[in-house]
């Protein structure tokens, strides 16, 4: 059995999530946030749409940390997380690590 899912950030733009729920869409991870303070532009249109077309949605914040001081900062975030009413669940994202020079890595999955 197949769960459809979508996850979107602002990067996405604007989302039919009409279409998106005729298609077969059956929930979506909604990116609340980046880095020590910055809300997804799109977030609340998002949320607002999924909810009023009965979509189920997770969030989730976008870390950029690459020290622990910096980690411990963005962490503050699941207070934002936590004050939203998701139907799923809230998540901080740690899969990309952004260094001093404004240059990013993607954290790959290490294979077992």
């Amino acid at each position: 059995m197949n769960i459809h899912g979508l996850v979107v950030s602002e990067r996405d733009g604007n989302v039919n999530w009409e279409e998106m729920r005729d298609k077969g869409i059956e929930f979506a991870m909604l990116c609340a946030g980046y880095g020590s303070g910055s809300i997804d532009l799109q977030f609340r249109k998002n949320a607002e749409s999924c909810t009023k077309l009965g979509i189920p949605f997770g969030v989730y914040w976008l870390s950029y940390a690459y020290t622990v001081e910096k980690a411990e900062q963005e962490a503050l975030r699941r207070e934002y997380l936590a004050a939203i009413r998701a139907n799923l669940t809230a998540q901080l994202d740690g899969t990309v690590i952004q260094y001093p020079d404004g240059t990013r890595k993607r954290l790959k999955k290490k294979k077992t």
